[in-house]
């Protein structure tokens, strides 16, 4: 199993069809998905600074705009089955897409701050779940081949701050861009 960290920045990308199409290609590998908020999550950003509501709401809510994104791909490919339970996601050859809201509202051990992004449920849903790694796609490119450094990635604001405190020492991390399709 391995989780698939889509950005929420492909909620606006021309070849998400794409992409999603490409995924399906991986049904029986299997793999779950774990989406970021994009510009849902921007809006609960934008309004926290103006309206100073507390950054538990404001997690609450940026993990309930990872799961817009996530009906929103329902909605492109059916065939991809949303889930709250994380332990239901080996159950089928499906491609899944977590919904983190129930699980991760409450869990006193997630960060619940901008530090923790969606890169950071992948993370912790990877370690949970026993996957062999994290692939992220992000809308940057990346030179093919290059050995990254996941603390060089989060200084650039690639990935964000808290993902190596989910992740398992012995799961993979890869990152690819737009050029995976």
């Amino acid at each position: 199993m391995w989780i698939v960290k889509l950005g929420g920045s492909w909620l606006l990308n021309p070849r998400l069809n794409e992409l999603l199409d490409y995924l399906s290609n991986f049904k029986n590998a299997p793999i779950s998905i774990v989406v970021g908020g994009g510009l849902f999550a921007q809006t609960i950003r934008d309004s926290q600074k103006v309206i100073n509501f507390s950054d538990n709401l404001g997690h609450h809510l940026a993990l309930l705009s990872t799961e817009n994104f996530a009906r929103i791909l329902n909605n492109i490919n059916p065939s991809y089955e949303l889930t709250s339970n994380y332990r239901r996601i080996y159950s089928k050859r499906k491609i899944q897409v977590w919904l983190p809201s129930k699980q991760l509202t409450n869990d006193l051990s997630f960060s619940k701050d901008w530090e923790s992004t969606s890169d950071s449920i992948a993370s912790w849903l990877c370690k949970k779940i026993n996957a062999k790694g994290v692939i992220f796609i992000k809308s940057i490119k990346f030179k093919k081949n290059l050995e990254l450094k996941a603390k060089t990635l989060q200084r650039k604001g690639i990935l964000d701050k808290n993902i190596l405190k989910y992740i398992s020492k012995n799961a993979s991390l890869k990152i690819v861009g737009p050029e995976v399709l």
